[in-house]
């Protein structure tokens, strides 16, 4: 097998101006997932800071919400609302 070959975020945004964010990388965010909680908390604090463009489809919405309506979970539903009304 081939070697693998690590890059940073910083390397891996360097010419980056503008950031689709999926379904998963909203869901990574507001539920703070273990393994990708560090990367997309940068990505979004650069998308906050201006540093690059962040959006995403009104689709996201629905996906986001599916789980925390059916499980009635109100302040998790808030918190997708409030993210994706701001990106």
């Amino acid at each position: 097998m081939g070697s693998s070959t690590v890059i940073t975020l910083d390397d891996a945004l360097a010419d980056v101006t503008t950031v689709g964010c999926d379904t998963p990388l909203i869901i990574y965010l507001i539920e703070m997932h273990p393994e990708y909680d560090v990367l997309v908390t940068e990505i979004f604090r650069r998308i906050e800071q201006g540093i690059i463009t962040g959006f995403t489809s009104a689709i996201t919405l629905t996906e986001v919400l599916t789980q925390p309506l059916k499980q009635g979970q109100i302040h998790l539903q808030k918190e997708y609302r409030d993210l994706l009304r701001s990106v």
